[in-house]
């Protein structure tokens, strides 16, 4: 027999509800008090070790990590960069950060303009997208790598 038969022969044994029922939700209460007391103390011991964890490996901040990244750009290290393009390209990842994609995309076809013709100027460009997750962008900055490469410079 299920617990529910069970449970139905020995309530049907006591036809008056007034002396079972309040202990049947006693029993209920205290069931329910055991299970949010346990959550509530696993809770505390996951709140406590994701805490831990924060605390333990402070992460670089991403405008630490940018500034890094425009140093190395500055320096040369990827190849010839503009610094008004490199404030284009970092202007764009902002706005997509900011969740505009209209104004950057704007900042981004601004940069890419302002490379011209030069490949290497669009390399960094395009590698620069990719770097800062800008796909979309760093797509069309291949585009124009293979326009640019397929005609004379004027």
């Amino acid at each position: 027999m299920s617990l529910w038969g069970r449970y139905q022969r020995w309530a049907g044994q006591y036809p008056d509800e007034s002396r079972w029922l309040p202990w049947v939700w006693g029993i209920f209460a205290l069931f329910l008090a055991w299970v949010g007391w346990t959550l509530r103390a696993e809770w505390k011991s996951l709140h406590a070790a994701t805490a831990e964890a924060a605390a333990a490996a402070p992460a670089p901040s991403a405008a630490a990590a940018r500034d890094q990244l425009r140093a190395k750009l500055t320096a040369g290290e990827w190849g010839p960069a503009d610094p008004d393009t490199l404030d284009l390209a970092f202007a764009a990842a902002a706005a997509g950060e900011r969740r505009n994609p209209n104004l950057e995309r704007g900042l981004w076809d601004l940069a890419l303009a302002n490379c011209g013709r030069d490949p290497a100027r669009i390399a960094v460009l395009r590698r620069l997208g990719r770097e800062l997750n800008l796909k979309p962008e760093a797509a069309r900055a291949d585009a124009r790598a293979r326009s640019a490469s397929s005609f004379p410079p004027p």
